[in-house]
């Protein structure tokens, strides 16, 4: 079984972080870096952090809109 690139235990259901996310706490494993990773890794989907994509400015249209009034 490959290791997926993803894994990480700040990712893993077993590792909940500790320090403002310096090292984790592993039921398997004791204290780990959240960056390391073993064979019992299983993806926590709600442990991941996604961003936003940025919405674009619409300030110029509102100003046009203005000034066709």
């Amino acid at each position: 079984m490959r290791k997926s690139p993803d894994a990480q235990c700040d990712l893993c259901e077993y590792a909940q972080p500790i320090n403002e996310g310096e090292s984790c706490v592993c039921k398997l494993r004791g204290i780990v870096s959240p960056d390391d990773a073993c064979g019992k890794f299983r993806f926590d989907p709600l442990k991941m952090k996604v961003s936003l994509p940025k919405l674009p400015d619409f300030s110029a249209l509102a100003n046009l809109a203005k000034k066709d009034l």
